[in-house]
């Protein structure tokens, strides 16, 4: 309640500095009178990759781990995203904007059972890019996922599915447009029983959305997310915990006023956990709390012709009974650049972002693309440097085994990327790409007899090759695959860094025999991974991974759809040291009004 009622005062606060700090912005946008609208504001697809709603209707998945797996080079699990070596610490993670990495997780875990999947309208995923646009915590990449705007008249979506472990899913989602104003609500809960002691999962979630269109070009939108997430924690197999559990409330709020030809976007998060463990007496609280406000515009700079400038401003605070209370502010201003060549079918992109923190040195991050097309090849090159901010747990968590380093310092990271596609036709693709990132000061958990703590030492380089191709040999079959060969290393010491697989293949078969139905196979290969930084422990199971899914739409409006996961029933470690979820089947139905 305490960082409740402060969040509410420093938000009144906040308001005015941030005012005076973006005052000219503000100014400058009026003052100006040949400047585009903000809303015509448009980024480049170089670089990215871009789902929308229709590919997603395709790829027949009902949860964001199912999606992001189905991506060429993304792993998922439910509380992390990973590509090219790079976790879910150095990946930003937005839902409309507002980031739902956990500030106070070890490694900002992220909720995805807070995301319905029948609501986004796009994802957008930056390998290695973004932290122009996105600010710290990208140096690995972002994904951005939008969810969909409120459409004239009424519609809405019901899914319920069963499957073995007593698995339980119910999706809703609603949305009422009546003239200037819009309503959406969208609704969840997911159980299990799982398949060990003390594996059960309890999850709910609750959204809402309103908007008011003042006129054709101006939308404000205000929209509040909820999610309780109860969860038995079994352990690794290494040493089990049958009676441990944990909680999890995650929330959030975005609010977003077009200021004439400024786009003003105010986010507030909150993120409370708690584990306990009666075997061991082991009880830990954590609460931290997000306000963040940006403002973003495009303005005309003579010569120069049009800039996308923007301001971010950041509170976070974070209290528990084992974490020392802390507060910290940043702020930043950027600037992005986009200049066609048209003769030569080239694109250049500038960037720079300015970041200035409270407990931090200051920090300048410049961004360079360069896209070149010719007849059906794309070329796209960028390096960008970026930061990763320690994460409240690694400054100030404290037990009898972990103490705390306030003065750890953020990691530098430079990120080299160059990507080649090719289409020759629409029914063939293939695209390469060879991307290097390279950290130092980097943060490192070191044990010192029984007592461990996290330190900035040395560097670490993750560098390697991204191959995929999709083939569409006839209406009826889609093949794609994608492959990732892995050098990730300690410069220092010279050993592998821990949980990173030198090799990821993945291959999708999809096939629609008649028109209402399709048949998708997933397979992934996974080669070994070391769990320890000596590189002495090699986390169980090198595999091979397939699921099956379908789908059969038995009317316009109404589908039925089942998966089979871990279809050959293949026995590895996941990444954290838990046991795959056996061979598992769930089926369900989908209903359109």
């Amino acid at each position: 309640m305490w960082i409740q009622k402060r969040f509410l005062l420093r938000h009144v606060l906040l308001k005015g500095s941030f005012c005076v700090a973006s005052c000219f912005l503000l100014i400058t946008v009026v003052v100006i009178n040949s400047v585009n609208a903000w809303d015509q504001m448009t980024a480049s697809n170089h670089g990215k990759i871009v789902i929308t709603d229709e590919d997603i209707k395709k790829m027949n998945v009902h949860s964001m781990v199912d999606l992001l797996n189905q991506i060429p080079g993304v792993s998922a699990t439910d509380t992390s995203v990973s590509f090219r070596g790079s976790s879910v610490k150095n990946i930003l993670v937005l839902l409309d904007g507002r980031a739902i990495n956990n500030p106070a997780s070890s490694y900002r875990a992220v909720n995805w059972g807070m995301v319905s999947i029948n609501t986004i309208e796009k994802i957008e995923i930056y390998k290695g890019t973004g932290s122009v646009l996105y600010g710290d915590d990208t140096s690995g990449g972002v994904v951005s996922i939008t969810t969909k705007k409120i459409s004239r008249g009424s519609r809405g979506n019901i899914e319920v599915s069963y499957g073995r472990f007593d698995s339980q899913k119910y999706d809703l989602i609603y949305q009422n447009d009546l003239g200037n104003f819009g309503l959406g609500l969208s609704g969840g809960w997911e159980k299990e029983d799982g398949f060990r002691i003390n594996s059960d999962e309890d999850k709910k979630r609750f959204g809402t959305k309103l908007n008011y269109k003042s006129d054709l070009k101006k939308n404000i939108v205000f929209s509040v997310d909820y999610s309780q997430f109860e969860k038995g924690s079994p352990g690794p197999t290494y040493s089990p915990s049958p009676r441990a559990r944990s909680r999890e409330k995650d929330w959030g709020s975005t609010f977003v006023l077009p200021l004439g030809r400024v786009k003003s976007t105010t986010h507030y998060s909150g993120f409370d956990k708690r584990y306990n463990n009666p075997d061991t007496g082991f009880d830990n609280i954590m609460e931290s709390r997000v306000l963040n406000e940006r403002l973003s515009s495009p303005i005309s700079a003579g010569r120069l012709g049009q800039l996308n400038i923007g301001t971010d401003l950041e509170i976070a605070d974070v209290e528990g009974n084992k974490i020392i209370s802390q507060q910290e502010e940043k702020y930043a201003f950027y600037f992005t650049k986009e200049v066609s060549l048209q003769k030569t079918s080239l694109n250049l992109g500038l960037g720079v972002r300015a970041n200035f923190y409270s407990d931090f040195p200051t920090a300048i991050n410049p961004q360079v693309q360069l896209s070149y097309k010719y007849d059906d090849l794309d070329l796209h090159l960028s390096a960008n440097r970026s930061n990763n901010i320690p994460t409240f747990y690694q400054r100030y968590y404290e037990t009898s085994t972990l103490k705390p380093n306030p003065d750890l310092g953020m990691e530098k990271a430079m990120n080299y990327n160059l990507s080649l596609s090719y289409r020759p036709k629409e029914t063939l693709e293939g695209s390469v790409s060879f991307f290097l990132n390279d950290i130092t000061e980097r943060i490192t958990y070191v044990r010192e007899d029984s007592i461990g703590r996290y330190k900035n030492i040395g560097s670490a380089t993750l560098k390697g090759i991204e191959i995929a191709a999709k083939c569409v040999p006839c209406d009826l079959l889609t093949a794609k695959t994608s492959y990732t060969y892995l050098i990730a290393k300690d410069e220092d010491t010279g050993k592998w860094l821990p949980n990173n697989p030198k090799h990821r293949w993945h291959f999708e078969l999809q096939l629609r025999s008649v028109k209402d139905f399709s048949l998708g196979l997933s397979t992934i290969y996974q080669s070994k991974r070391f769990s320890d930084a000596e590189n002495n422990k090699a986390i169980r199971g090198t595999y091979f991974r397939s699921d099956l899914r379908g789908d059969y739409s038995l009317k316009e409006n109404i589908k039925l759809f089942f998966k089979i996961t871990n279809l050959f029933n293949r026995d590895y470690d996941t990444i954290d040291g838990y046991p795959a979820t056996p061979r598992a089947g769930m089926m369900g139905m989908g209903y359109e009004f």
